[in-house]
């Protein structure tokens, strides 16, 4: 803002020479005299809104690698080199944050064992098919892994040659499994079974190394208190409904791979790590792949599983009915936390945490590329939180999934992310379904600190439901797309049917037909630092382009705003109830309607701030100037059903500037108190100050909304 010149004037002396009727207008220019009187009056500029601060991804983990979006800038970390994870040999993993596939335990020795067996320890030898009557030496090995187990005492270690064991292995406390490599020891029991492994933990301490197990029943189980077992270097396959399975007692996994586990005989389940019944599970670098239903899950108060460099992809659905296929599962009031870790091409969802007492922690996560499911390609969703469970996000990147980014859903939830991108959210299958980045309902909460939500699809950031509790602190918004089967939508934040929400330090740029809304009665968005700029059309209707809309009875309070080339409209309240308070806010800039230049030429509008169908508007120390066709409107706007509303909108002003359009305020109602327009305002070198007549007016049938 600047200090009034001598073409100037307030708009109280603008008013005095109006006849306030239709159609006439007044150059405010000619009151000379009284501009004398104000001549040198500072008016104080809003002070600017302060922008967010990015999501903060680096230092990346150890291995894993810097990337930056080309269309945000934003810097975040991926867990494989830059052609993606590798196809592995059989015995061979490629582990988040590893060059590449490595080798699953030792390489296979020369001899029939392992060469790197403890020294100080009694060892058992077994070598399958040897006659009876070994008695477990070098020289003359057991023939079967019972004979050993019957005769091993705590702290025994059985040693398994390079051969292929067809037996149930019942591992006594204290006991450790050793074979010679992954490769070539392999326990695979031929006898089907769906509720008891093919390793069975049946004391505490006992130890699973450098082998693999398979075959047509579950793989590792470990069930009692009692039980324990720490498993290094085994790989398990192609076993039946788990392959590992922990209730009541506890596990160590490292360097663990588990891959293809089938369903069970109904065509359900087929789980890489199933932890349930307050069990304990620590995993250490491990790759669960291509299992179905849930890859990994946990259930059941008490439960836990803490993680670290772990991937979880391909999960899928199960055979039956085609559905499921969730990476991880939290249930019931298990616990899990999981560190480096990416999740990735699973079918239902990628994360999902749900039920009263459930905890989520997740640190350096990657949940990218859900699928749908494998029967109708719906749902798709990155991470979902409800039914009462708590999550919490610390460096995570969620992008092209499908459906929802993240979601948190029903009271009770509680959902907080920092330093997070949600990005290229797809819709599902049906071109009439969304790909929203995050969505908060239901009666849900959630907070987020630093975040970057962008190019996702319908809308980037909504909360909707009464009860439902958003708190937006640094937060982008950016390049949401239109729905692709309508084109509508497309909106940066939305809060809805009596939502709340908080916006502090937030950018929202490049969105479609709406930048940010507060939509229906109890609705209520508050916005400090906010900046709304660059928002788009509606690409099949060329309409839209709106900066901000409360409509339907919502409301909307900015503190420190900019909103700058928008469309149609830079700031609107429609439709009765609905409000919107501006504190030093500015508005430029805005622009008409793409369709101006052809199907809607001398229609574009171009407002700066408009109220319409009983809507109000008030604002104090603000800056409104060079939108294209006016700063303020009041009119009637649609009533939702193609007709016009029997009410114009409210505008209250207090101390500002409106400056540098064609008519400074468009009021479209005869009976209006235009004095409401005049207290500390300035109407700085407009071709006209007031303009009564009708003016094209902003799409803002409820239906447009």
């Amino acid at each position: 803002m600047k200090t009034p010149g001598p073409c100037v004037v307030l708009l109280v002396l603008v008013l005095a020479s109006c006849s306030g009727g239709p159609g006439s207008s007044s150059d405010a220019d000619a009151g000379t005299d009284a501009v004398d009187a104000y001549d040198g009056i500072e008016i104080e500029a809003p002070t600017p809104p302060e922008p967010p601060a990015p999501p903060v991804f680096t230092p990346c983990p150890e291995g894993w690698r810097e990337v930056e979006d080309p269309d945000t800038g934003i810097v975040t970390c991926d867990p494989w080199p830059e052609g993606g994870p590798e196809e592995c040999g059989p015995d061979e993993a490629h582990f988040p944050g590893e060059p590449g596939c490595v080798r699953i335990g030792t390489a296979c020795p020369t001899g029939d064992w392992a060469e790197d067996l403890p020294t100080d320890r009694e060892i058992l030898y077994v070598r399958a098919g040897e006659p009876s009557g070994g008695d477990g030496t070098l020289g003359a090995p057991f023939g079967t892994i019972a004979d050993a187990m019957a005769v091993a005492d705590p702290l025994t270690v059985v040693a398994l040659s390079k051969d292929t064991f067809d037996e149930l292995v019942l591992l006594g406390p204290a006991v450790t499994l050793w074979g010679a490599c992954v490769a070539e020891t392999v326990i695979a029991h031929s006898v089907a079974a769906e509720m008891t492994g093919t390793i069975i933990v049946v004391g505490p301490d006992t130890q699973v190394r450098n082998l693999s197990v398979t075959g047509p029943r579950p793989g590792i189980w470990v069930q009692g208190e009692s039980r324990s077992t720490l498993i290094e270097d085994v790989l398990v396959h192609d076993t039946v409904k788990f392959g590992v399975r922990v209730m009541q007692g506890s596990a160590t996994l490292h360097n663990l791979a588990v891959r293809d586990v089938g369903s069970d005989g109904d065509g359900l389940f087929g789980r890489g790590l199933n932890v349930s019944l307050q069990a304990s599970v620590e995993v250490d670098r491990a790759v669960f792949e291509r299992n179905r239903d849930m890859n990994v899950a946990a259930f059941h108060s008490g439960t836990s599983i803490v993680m670290h460099d772990v991937a979880i992809s391909d999960t899928r659905c199960v055979e039956e009915g085609g559905d499921f296929g969730i990476g991880l599962q939290v249930q019931d009031g298990a616990r899990v936390e999981l560190a480096r870790g990416v999740v990735e091409e699973s079918r239902g969802a990628g994360i999902q945490a749900e039920g009263i007492g459930s905890s989520l922690d997740l640190t350096d996560v990657v949940v990218r590329d859900t699928l749908g499911h494998d029967a109708d390609g719906q749902d798709g969703r990155g991470m979902g939180v409800q039914r009462g469970a708590q999550a919490r996000v610390t460096r995570g990147l969620f992008e092209r999934n499908r459906l929802y980014g993240v979601f948190a859903y029903v009271a009770g939830t509680m959902l907080e992310m920092t330093d997070v991108v949600v990005r290229d959210t797809q819709h599902s299958a049906g071109e009439d379904s969304c790909g929203m980045g995050l969505a908060v309902y239901g009666d849900a909460r959630c907070i987020v600190t630093r975040a970057l939500f962008s190019r996702n699809n319908m809308i980037g950031v909504y909360a909707v439901g009464e009860g439902t509790e958003l708190t937006l602190t640094d937060v982008t918004s950016s390049g949401t797309l239109s729905q692709v089967g309508s084109g509508s939508m497309g909106h940066g934040l939305t809060v809805s049917e009596g939502a709340y929400a908080e916006v502090i330090r937030g950018l929202f740029e490049r969105n479609t037909e709406i930048g940010v809304s507060s939509l229906y009665p109890g609705s209520l968005l508050v916005m400090t630092d906010a900046i709304v700029r660059d928002t788009q059309h509606s690409p099949l209707s060329g309409l839209n382009g709106k900066g901000l809309v409360s409509g339907a009875g919502g409301m909307v309070e900015v503190t420190r705003g900019l909103f700058e080339r928008n469309r149609s409209v830079g700031v609107a309240s429609h439709w009765e109830d609905s409000v919107v308070i501006l504190t030093e806010v500015t508005v430029v800039d805005t622009l008409e309607r793409a369709c101006a230049v052809d199907t809607c030429a001398g229609f574009g509008a171009g407002v700066g701030v408009g109220a319409y169908g009983g809507g109000y508007v008030e604002a104090s120390r603000f800056l409104i100037s060079r939108n294209a066709l006016c700063g303020v409107q009041i009119a009637h706007g649609g009533d939702g059903s193609g007709g016009i509303h029997s009410l114009a909108g409210i505008i209250d002003l207090h101390g500002g500037e409106i400056s540098h359009h064609p008519v400074g305020a468009n009021v479209q109602d005869e009976e209006y108190d235009v004095a409401r327009l005049m207290e500390g305002v300035w109407y700085l070198d407009n071709d006209t100050n007031l303009d009564m007549s009708v003016l094209p007016v902003p799409d803002m049938g409820l239906e447009e909304i």
